[in-house]
């Protein structure tokens, strides 16, 4: 997640980091906390450009060019994504 948020022309100037906050072996589950660094003086900004939609269409994006065998049946709970400003 770290060099695809890095690499990403839209978030890799706001990205800090991703650590794995949880990991679950027997449902293969792992939470992450990934943290970006956002100017406080722009209202829009959370609306506009760091939208939930953009933040997972990103890893979607990634895991779907990546095109690994084995994660063809991964997926990704949207529900999961909380923004905090």
């Amino acid at each position: 997640l770290t060099d695809m948020y890095k690499e990403s022309p839209s978030l890799s100037r706001y990205f800090t980091s991703a650590d794995i906050v949880d990991f679950s072996v027997e449902n293969a589950t792992v939470t992450y906390h990934l943290q970006f660094g956002v100017p406080a003086e722009d209202d829009g900004f959370m609306e506009y450009m760091m939208s939930e939609e953009l933040v997972l269409g990103i890893m979607r994006q990634n895991l779907h060019d990546e095109n690994i065998a084995s994660c063809e049946s991964l997926g990704l709970d949207p529900e999961s994504l909380l923004l905090y400003e």
